[in-house]
Protein backbone atom coordinates (compact mmCIF):
# COMPACT_ATOMS: atom_id res chain seq x y z
CA UNK A 1 0.00 0.00 0.00
CA UNK A 2 1.44 3.35 -1.04
CA UNK A 3 0.94 6.34 1.18
CA UNK A 4 0.92 9.69 -0.58
CA UNK A 5 2.03 12.59 1.60
CA UNK A 6 0.96 16.00 0.47
CA UNK A 7 3.67 18.67 0.72
CA UNK A 8 2.68 21.60 2.89
CA UNK A 9 2.77 24.95 1.13
CA UNK A 10 3.23 28.32 2.88
CA UNK A 11 -0.49 28.95 2.49
CA UNK A 12 -1.30 25.61 4.09
CA UNK A 13 1.03 26.40 7.00
CA UNK A 14 -0.79 29.69 7.48
CA UNK A 15 -4.05 27.80 7.52
CA UNK A 16 -2.75 25.48 10.24
CA UNK A 17 -1.71 28.43 12.34
CA UNK A 18 -5.11 29.99 11.93
CA UNK A 19 -6.65 26.69 13.03
CA UNK A 20 -4.42 26.61 16.08
CA UNK A 21 -4.51 29.95 17.94
CA UNK A 22 -2.03 28.66 20.45
CA UNK A 23 0.67 28.14 17.80
CA UNK A 24 -0.22 31.50 16.33
CA UNK A 25 0.31 33.08 19.75
CA UNK A 26 3.83 31.66 19.98
CA UNK A 27 4.69 32.98 16.52
CA UNK A 28 3.32 36.35 17.48
CA UNK A 29 5.24 36.35 20.80
CA UNK A 30 8.52 35.70 18.97
CA UNK A 31 7.81 38.65 16.69
CA UNK A 32 7.07 40.92 19.66
CA UNK A 33 10.27 39.88 21.42
CA UNK A 34 12.34 40.65 18.32
CA UNK A 35 10.66 44.03 17.86
CA UNK A 36 11.63 45.64 21.18
CA UNK A 37 14.11 45.48 24.06
CA UNK A 38 11.82 47.32 26.46
CA UNK A 39 10.78 44.59 28.88
CA UNK A 40 7.68 46.33 30.26
CA UNK A 41 6.40 46.97 26.76
CA UNK A 42 7.00 43.36 25.67
CA UNK A 43 5.41 41.80 28.78
CA UNK A 44 2.40 44.10 28.55
CA UNK A 45 1.87 43.10 24.93
CA UNK A 46 2.19 39.39 25.76
CA UNK A 47 -0.28 39.30 28.64
CA UNK A 48 -2.81 41.47 26.79
CA UNK A 49 -2.63 39.07 23.85
CA UNK A 50 -3.12 36.06 26.17
CA UNK A 51 -6.06 37.67 27.95
CA UNK A 52 -7.90 38.45 24.73
CA UNK A 53 -7.01 35.11 23.16
CA UNK A 54 -8.35 33.10 26.10
CA UNK A 55 -11.08 35.56 27.01
CA UNK A 56 -10.17 35.57 30.71
CA UNK A 57 -10.61 38.06 33.52
CA UNK A 58 -6.90 38.72 33.98
CA UNK A 59 -3.34 37.82 33.15
CA UNK A 60 -0.28 38.92 35.12
CA UNK A 61 3.48 38.62 35.37
CA UNK A 62 5.19 38.34 38.74
CA UNK A 63 8.95 38.77 39.16
CA UNK A 64 11.07 37.36 42.00
CA UNK A 65 13.04 39.88 44.08
CA UNK A 66 16.08 37.83 45.23
CA UNK A 67 17.05 40.43 47.85
CA UNK A 68 13.75 40.14 49.76
CA UNK A 69 12.77 36.61 48.61
CA UNK A 70 9.41 37.94 47.48
CA UNK A 71 7.30 37.69 44.34
CA UNK A 72 6.40 41.14 43.01
CA UNK A 73 3.30 41.94 40.91
CA UNK A 74 5.14 43.41 37.89
CA UNK A 75 2.74 43.65 34.92
CA UNK A 76 -0.97 42.90 34.59
CA UNK A 77 -3.90 43.08 32.20
CA UNK A 78 -7.53 42.73 33.16
CA UNK A 79 -10.22 43.96 35.50
CA UNK A 80 -9.05 45.79 38.64
CA UNK A 81 -5.40 44.99 37.81
CA UNK A 82 -4.23 48.45 38.86
CA UNK A 83 -5.43 47.81 42.43
CA UNK A 84 -2.84 45.12 43.06
CA UNK A 85 0.03 46.45 40.93
CA UNK A 86 3.27 46.41 42.94
CA UNK A 87 1.98 43.86 45.46
CA UNK A 88 4.56 41.63 47.14
CA UNK A 89 4.02 38.16 48.57
CA UNK A 90 6.65 35.91 50.14
CA UNK A 91 7.94 33.03 48.04
CA UNK A 92 5.74 30.03 48.95
CA UNK A 93 2.64 32.15 49.65
CA UNK A 94 -0.31 31.90 47.27
CA UNK A 95 -0.29 30.18 43.91
CA UNK A 96 2.41 32.43 42.38
CA UNK A 97 4.51 32.01 45.53
CA UNK A 98 4.11 28.24 45.32
CA UNK A 99 5.16 28.20 41.64
CA UNK A 100 8.15 30.46 42.45
CA UNK A 101 9.21 28.05 45.15
CA UNK A 102 8.56 24.70 43.45
CA UNK A 103 9.29 25.76 39.87
CA UNK A 104 6.44 23.71 38.38
CA UNK A 105 3.22 24.65 36.50
CA UNK A 106 -0.14 24.83 38.25
CA UNK A 107 -3.63 24.25 36.87
CA UNK A 108 -6.45 24.86 39.38
CA UNK A 109 -10.02 24.19 38.30
CA UNK A 110 -11.68 25.54 41.47
CA UNK A 111 -9.89 27.76 44.00
CA UNK A 112 -12.54 26.97 46.63
CA UNK A 113 -11.02 23.51 46.81
CA UNK A 114 -7.35 24.60 46.77
CA UNK A 115 -5.74 26.15 49.87
CA UNK A 116 -2.87 27.63 47.87
CA UNK A 117 -5.07 30.44 46.55
CA UNK A 118 -4.22 33.84 48.09
CA UNK A 119 -7.71 35.24 48.77
CA UNK A 120 -6.51 38.72 49.78
CA UNK A 121 -6.28 39.60 46.09
CA UNK A 122 -9.97 38.69 45.66
CA UNK A 123 -10.88 40.94 48.57
CA UNK A 124 -8.81 43.77 47.13
CA UNK A 125 -10.33 43.59 43.65
CA UNK A 126 -13.83 42.46 44.61
CA UNK A 127 -13.58 39.58 42.14
CA UNK A 128 -13.74 35.94 43.23
CA UNK A 129 -11.14 34.03 41.25
CA UNK A 130 -12.22 30.42 40.60
CA UNK A 131 -9.77 29.17 37.94
CA UNK A 132 -5.98 29.71 37.94
CA UNK A 133 -3.30 28.66 35.50
CA UNK A 134 0.35 29.51 36.14
CA UNK A 135 3.81 28.62 34.85
CA UNK A 136 7.31 29.59 36.01
CA UNK A 137 9.61 31.81 33.98
CA UNK A 138 13.01 30.15 33.90
CA UNK A 139 16.40 31.58 33.00
CA UNK A 140 19.39 29.23 32.98
CA UNK A 141 17.41 26.80 35.20
CA UNK A 142 16.73 29.59 37.70
CA UNK A 143 13.20 30.71 38.51
CA UNK A 144 12.97 34.47 37.85
CA UNK A 145 9.20 34.93 37.69
CA UNK A 146 5.72 33.58 37.12
CA UNK A 147 3.01 34.08 34.48
CA UNK A 148 -0.49 33.61 35.86
CA UNK A 149 -3.90 33.57 34.12
CA UNK A 150 -7.09 33.83 36.19
CA UNK A 151 -10.83 33.74 35.59
CA UNK A 152 -14.00 33.95 37.68
CA UNK A 153 -15.47 30.77 36.13
CA UNK A 154 -14.42 27.36 37.48
CA UNK A 155 -12.67 24.73 35.35
CA UNK A 156 -11.81 27.35 32.81
CA UNK A 157 -8.41 26.08 31.62
CA UNK A 158 -7.10 22.94 29.89
CA UNK A 159 -3.83 21.07 29.78
CA UNK A 160 -3.18 22.19 26.18
CA UNK A 161 -3.46 25.79 27.31
CA UNK A 162 -1.03 25.11 30.14
CA UNK A 163 1.48 23.81 27.59
CA UNK A 164 0.92 26.94 25.53
CA UNK A 165 1.61 29.09 28.62
CA UNK A 166 4.84 27.16 29.23
CA UNK A 167 5.97 28.05 25.70
CA UNK A 168 4.93 31.65 26.27
CA UNK A 169 6.94 31.68 29.52
CA UNK A 170 9.98 30.59 27.47
CA UNK A 171 9.43 33.54 25.16
CA UNK A 172 9.05 35.85 28.16
CA UNK A 173 12.32 34.50 29.57
CA UNK A 174 14.10 35.32 26.32
CA UNK A 175 12.61 38.81 26.36
CA UNK A 176 13.65 39.39 29.97
CA UNK A 177 17.17 38.06 29.35
CA UNK A 178 17.61 40.22 26.25
CA UNK A 179 16.28 43.27 28.07
CA UNK A 180 18.58 42.68 31.04
CA UNK A 181 21.59 42.25 28.76
CA UNK A 182 20.64 45.40 26.87
CA UNK A 183 20.10 47.31 30.12
CA UNK A 184 23.46 46.11 31.43
CA UNK A 185 25.16 47.17 28.21
CA UNK A 186 23.45 50.56 28.40
CA UNK A 187 24.62 51.02 31.99
CA UNK A 188 28.16 50.09 31.00
CA UNK A 189 28.07 52.53 28.09
CA UNK A 190 26.70 55.26 30.33
CA UNK A 191 29.32 54.49 32.96
CA UNK A 192 32.05 54.72 30.33
CA UNK A 193 30.62 58.00 29.07
CA UNK A 194 30.54 59.41 32.58
CA UNK A 195 34.06 58.13 33.24
CA UNK A 196 35.35 59.67 30.01
CA UNK A 197 33.56 62.91 30.83
CA UNK A 198 35.14 63.01 34.29
CA UNK A 199 38.54 62.22 32.77
CA UNK A 200 38.16 65.09 30.28
CA UNK A 201 37.10 67.42 33.07
CA UNK A 202 40.03 66.24 35.14
CA UNK A 203 42.39 66.81 32.22
CA UNK A 204 41.04 70.35 31.84
CA UNK A 205 41.52 70.95 35.55
CA UNK A 206 45.07 69.62 35.36
CA UNK A 207 45.82 71.86 32.37
CA UNK A 208 44.46 74.87 34.24
CA UNK A 209 46.35 73.94 37.41
CA UNK A 210 49.53 73.38 35.41
CA UNK A 211 49.13 76.77 33.77
CA UNK A 212 48.46 78.37 37.14
CA UNK A 213 51.57 76.71 38.57
CA UNK A 214 53.65 77.97 35.66
CA UNK A 215 52.35 81.49 36.17
CA UNK A 216 52.92 81.19 39.91
CA UNK A 217 56.46 79.95 39.31
CA UNK A 218 57.12 82.89 37.03
CA UNK A 219 55.76 85.26 39.65
CA UNK A 220 57.83 83.60 42.38
CA UNK A 221 60.95 83.85 40.24
CA UNK A 222 60.31 87.55 39.79
CA UNK A 223 59.76 87.92 43.54
CA UNK A 224 62.89 85.95 44.39
CA UNK A 225 64.92 87.88 41.86
CA UNK A 226 63.65 91.17 43.24
CA UNK A 227 64.38 90.01 46.79
CA UNK A 228 67.88 88.96 45.77
CA UNK A 229 68.45 92.27 44.09
CA UNK A 230 67.14 94.15 47.12
CA UNK A 231 69.36 92.09 49.39
CA UNK A 232 72.33 92.74 47.15
CA UNK A 233 71.66 96.48 47.08
CA UNK A 234 71.33 96.50 50.87
CA UNK A 235 74.62 94.69 51.30
CA UNK A 236 76.28 96.94 48.75
CA UNK A 237 75.00 99.94 50.60
CA UNK A 238 76.29 98.62 53.92
CA UNK A 239 79.71 97.84 52.47
CA UNK A 240 79.98 101.20 50.75
CA UNK A 241 78.97 103.06 53.89
CA UNK A 242 81.55 101.12 55.92
CA UNK A 243 84.22 101.97 53.38
CA UNK A 244 83.30 105.64 53.01
CA UNK A 245 81.97 106.56 56.44
CA UNK A 246 83.80 104.34 58.92
CA UNK A 247 87.09 103.04 57.55
CA UNK A 248 88.67 106.48 56.73
CA UNK A 249 88.00 107.76 60.24
CA UNK A 250 89.32 104.66 61.89
CA UNK A 251 92.44 105.07 59.78
CA UNK A 252 92.80 108.69 60.88
CA UNK A 253 92.32 107.74 64.52
CA UNK A 254 95.04 105.13 64.15
CA UNK A 255 97.52 107.83 63.06
CA UNK A 256 96.95 109.98 66.15
CA UNK A 257 98.74 109.64 69.44
CA UNK A 258 96.78 107.03 71.37
CA UNK A 259 97.48 105.22 74.56
CA UNK A 260 97.58 101.43 74.61
CA UNK A 261 93.95 101.06 75.63
CA UNK A 262 92.73 103.39 72.87
CA UNK A 263 94.90 101.63 70.30
CA UNK A 264 93.38 98.31 71.37
CA UNK A 265 89.86 99.71 70.93
CA UNK A 266 90.74 101.07 67.50
CA UNK A 267 92.17 97.70 66.52
CA UNK A 268 89.02 95.91 67.72
CA UNK A 269 86.82 98.32 65.75
CA UNK A 270 88.92 97.81 62.63
CA UNK A 271 88.78 94.04 62.97
CA UNK A 272 85.01 94.00 63.63
CA UNK A 273 84.39 96.32 60.68
CA UNK A 274 86.57 94.09 58.55
CA UNK A 275 84.65 90.99 59.63
CA UNK A 276 81.30 92.61 58.78
CA UNK A 277 82.53 93.70 55.38
CA UNK A 278 84.09 90.31 54.69
CA UNK A 279 80.85 88.45 55.52
CA UNK A 280 79.01 90.52 52.91
CA UNK A 281 81.84 90.26 50.41
CA UNK A 282 81.67 86.47 50.61
CA UNK A 283 78.12 86.61 49.19
CA UNK A 284 78.55 89.41 46.66
CA UNK A 285 80.57 88.66 43.56
CA UNK A 286 81.19 89.37 39.93
CA UNK A 287 82.62 86.31 38.30
CA UNK A 288 84.97 88.06 35.88
CA UNK A 289 86.95 89.55 38.75
CA UNK A 290 87.51 86.30 40.64
CA UNK A 291 89.56 87.86 43.46
CA UNK A 292 91.16 85.74 46.15
CA UNK A 293 90.71 86.57 49.81
CA UNK A 294 94.20 88.11 49.97
CA UNK A 295 93.60 90.15 46.82
CA UNK A 296 90.34 91.35 48.28
CA UNK A 297 92.04 92.51 51.50
CA UNK A 298 94.82 94.27 49.58
CA UNK A 299 92.33 95.98 47.25
CA UNK A 300 90.43 97.14 50.32
CA UNK A 301 93.56 98.62 51.90
CA UNK A 302 94.54 100.24 48.60
CA UNK A 303 91.15 101.97 48.52
CA UNK A 304 91.89 103.25 52.03
CA UNK A 305 95.07 104.90 50.72
CA UNK A 306 97.57 102.53 52.30
CA UNK A 307 100.88 101.97 50.53
CA UNK A 308 102.73 98.73 49.95
CA UNK A 309 104.80 98.98 53.14
CA UNK A 310 101.77 99.73 55.29
CA UNK A 311 99.77 96.94 53.67
CA UNK A 312 102.60 94.46 54.22
CA UNK A 313 102.92 95.45 57.86
CA UNK A 314 99.15 95.37 58.41
CA UNK A 315 98.71 91.94 56.80
CA UNK A 316 102.00 90.50 58.08
CA UNK A 317 103.40 89.73 54.65
CA UNK A 318 106.40 90.94 52.64
CA UNK A 319 106.38 94.02 50.46
CA UNK A 320 107.25 91.86 47.42
CA UNK A 321 104.13 89.75 48.07
CA UNK A 322 102.01 92.90 48.12
CA UNK A 323 103.54 94.03 44.82
CA UNK A 324 102.74 90.62 43.28
CA UNK A 325 99.13 90.89 44.40
CA UNK A 326 98.91 94.43 42.99
CA UNK A 327 100.05 93.13 39.61
CA UNK A 328 97.45 90.33 39.81
CA UNK A 329 94.77 92.87 40.64
CA UNK A 330 95.66 95.03 37.65
CA UNK A 331 95.61 91.95 35.41
CA UNK A 332 92.20 90.82 36.66
CA UNK A 333 90.81 94.33 36.32
CA UNK A 334 92.19 94.59 32.75
CA UNK A 335 94.53 97.57 33.41
CA UNK A 336 97.82 95.70 33.56
CA UNK A 337 99.42 97.61 30.68
CA UNK A 338 97.60 100.88 31.23
CA UNK A 339 98.91 104.00 32.94
CA UNK A 340 96.04 104.06 35.42
CA UNK A 341 96.37 104.50 39.15
CA UNK A 342 95.07 101.32 40.80
CA UNK A 343 93.56 103.13 43.80
CA UNK A 344 91.76 105.66 41.61
CA UNK A 345 90.43 102.87 39.38
CA UNK A 346 89.16 100.92 42.35
CA UNK A 347 87.53 103.98 43.85
CA UNK A 348 85.80 104.81 40.56
CA UNK A 349 84.28 101.39 40.03
CA UNK A 350 80.45 101.43 39.74
CA UNK A 351 78.71 100.09 42.87
CA UNK A 352 77.80 96.84 41.18
CA UNK A 353 81.47 96.34 40.27
CA UNK A 354 82.90 97.71 43.49
CA UNK A 355 85.60 95.48 44.88
CA UNK A 356 83.93 95.62 48.28
CA UNK A 357 80.85 94.02 46.98
CA UNK A 358 81.84 92.08 43.91
CA UNK A 359 84.83 89.96 44.77
CA UNK A 360 84.67 86.19 44.46
CA UNK A 361 86.77 85.25 47.47
CA UNK A 362 88.52 81.97 47.02
CA UNK A 363 89.30 80.40 50.36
Amino acid sequence: MVTIRKKLTPSSRGSLRQLNPEIDLLYWAAAVINSSLKIDQVLAALINKVRHLLGVVGCSVWMIDPETNEVVYHEAAGEQSDLVRGWRVPVGTGVVGWIAKIGGPVLIGDTRKDTRHFKRVDKKTGLEIRSIMGVPILSADNIIGVIQVVDTAPNRFYLSQLKMMAGLAGSASIAITNANLFSKAQRQIEFRKQTEKKLREREKELVIKTQNLKEMNKAMKVVFKKRKEDKKRLEESVLMNIRRLITPYLDKLGRTELDEYQSTLIEILENNTKDIASSFAHRLSIEHLGLTRREFDIANLICQGKRNTGIAKFLGITRRTVETHRRNLRAKLGINNCKINLRIYLMRLEPEHDVWMSSTIKQ
